[in-house]
């Protein structure tokens, strides 16, 4: 869509049209109940076209970088926003992400005779979902390392059981309730190596099946 403005008089009207070039068009107003029209010669510019390409639109903390390639046309001018903020009027542009989340980014493109036009992507910075088990826990009510589960980054979620020596299922566990040293009747377990068996989830729904051993040692 292409806009024209054209004065009459102390008259000042917009319409609108889809060709460009030096056209006549008519004109109409209404004041007070009174309805006059005119014709007059017009010039009428073409809008610009907003666009913009990504190398990208999901990626890691640990890898922030996104780069937006202009793709515009009709424009000499442009402006970036992300999430509403000013990002600066080059060409194309670079951007770091500072943190996890959604970010909107907004490409508006300006010709010489001020159209405009805008485009917009959304991008997203997720946690690396990584998950490792420690090998062995001292639980002994002081505090420290009293508990075993997984560790890692992005974990949103993990059920986990835990078998003795001789195969047979000693507890049950989550995120709410890891591993202490107890069985199913918090009954202390001896000092030994247990088998643990867990999936784990992560805060993108993204799932992992591990498992290993776990040496209980009490101080």
């Amino acid at each position: 869509m292409i806009s024209i403005i054209a004065k009459t008089r102390t008259m000042r009207a917009i319409a609108s049209t889809k060709r460009s070039g030096n056209s006549k068009h008519q004109i109409t107003r209404t004041c007070n109940a009174v309805c006059d029209s005119l014709h007059s010669n017009v010039l009428v510019y073409p809008a610009p076209v907003a666009a913009f390409s990504a190398n990208r639109t999901r990626t890691f903390i640990e890898d922030p970088e996104f780069l937006f390639s202009n793709r515009s046309s009709g424009a000499n001018r442009f402006q970036w926003h992300i999430n509403g903020k000013d990002s600066g009027v080059a060409i194309n542009l670079r951007f770091v992400a500072g943190d996890t989340g959604l970010y909107r980014v907004l490409l508006s493109a300006f010709n010489a005779e001020g159209c405009w036009a805008t485009a917009a992507l959304n991008v997203k910075v997720f946690r690396l979902f990584r998950v490792f088990l420690p090998n062995a826990f001292t639980p002994g009510n002081d505090a420290l390392n009293e508990h075993f589960k997984p560790e890692g980054t992005a974990i949103s979620a993990f059920t986990m059981n835990i078998y003795n020596r001789w195969g047979q299922l000693v507890y049950q566990g989550n995120e709410r309730h890891p591993f202490s040293g107890m069985d199913f009747n918090g009954q202390k377990l001896p000092d030994a190596v247990y088998i643990v068996v867990l999936e784990v989830i992560s805060d993108q729904g993204e799932r992992a099946f591990l498992n290993g051993s776990i040496h209980l040692i009490r101080k």
